[in-house]
């Protein structure tokens, strides 16, 4: 039995399309609550992204943000937190402060750039958030959860990584242009662990759904994976099943087929 359910929220949740969520998605997720399976947000967006967001005000049990570097739970109070050490913060500041290439640090309460270049605005318009750029901003000594850097979008650069540390890091992108970066040994799925830990919850009884390569291991960990239909090809290779695209009803689709709904 399903007791708890882990959303990715671009592109699963909130359409990259129309920047809104579909009615049917919302409807599902009331009818999840309303049989007692538990349901969390797992995104690489910080808490104050998804309250600018359409799905804040819907009732979410917790928020693993951050790629899992930080969970909330549902009045956003912190549950666990995974900063980089001290080690790797000092290594990513240093690639920050030379500004070879356009990057943004993730701290709990702070979101900064070190340069805007037409890569990063790119990213933010295709995103529908041009006028939300956060600011160039410099380090202030405060724990760092995730960087981002960027690329042209639908491109196979990785030029990026020759800038940081050979090991220690793992890279993924949740969209075109946007490559995430984190601990190799952390992620959602280390988020999810601490989820079911505090919750007393089963692996087995889980469910991801996503679809972007950052939700890979989170789909590969949990006990029932689902792709979104608009979900990447390495994203699908993982996942038990492959539903509709997100603006044909996909997310309501694929819980309709497990009968949770």
């Amino acid at each position: 039995m399903i007791k708890a359910i882990f959303f990715d929220v671009d592109g699963t949740l909130v359409s990259f399309k129309t920047h809104d969520v579909l009615a049917s998605t919302k409807e599902a997720i009331y009818k999840l609550k309303e049989k007692g399976i538990k349901c969390f947000i797992a995104t690489g967006r910080k808490l104050d992204a998804i309250k600018e967001m359409p799905i804040w005000g819907i009732p979410f049990d917790g928020y693993l943000t951050l790629t899992g570097q930080l969970g909330l739970d549902d009045k956003g109070e912190i549950i666990y937190e995974i900063p980089f050490d001290k080690k790797m913060t000092k290594a990513i500041v240093d690639v920050f402060d030379k500004k070879e290439i356009p990057m943004m640090l993730i701290e709990k309460d702070r979101t900064y750039h070190n340069l805007i270049d037409d890569k990063v605005k790119m990213t933010f318009e295709m995103l529908g958030n041009k006028d939300s750029i956060p600011d160039v901003d410099g380090y202030r000594g405060d724990h760092i959860y995730q960087a981002m850097t960027y690329i042209k979008p639908y491109s196979d650069d990785t030029s990026y990584q020759k800038h940081f540390p050979k090991e220690g890091l793992r890279y993924t992108s949740w969209f075109n242009g946007c490559i995430d970066i984190v601990s190799d040994n952390e992620g959602k799925v280390e988020g999810i662990k601490k989820i079911l830990e505090i919750y007393d919850l089963k692996v087995e009884e889980t469910m991801a759904i996503g679809d972007g390569d950052n939700d890979i291991d989170m789909l590969k960990y949990c006990g029932v994976a689902i792709a979104m239909g608009n979900a990447t090809d390495s994203l699908k290779e993982v996942a038990d099943y492959i539903t509709e695209d997100i603006d044909a009803d996909g997310l309501y689709l694929a819980l309709k087929h497990y009968d949770l709904i």
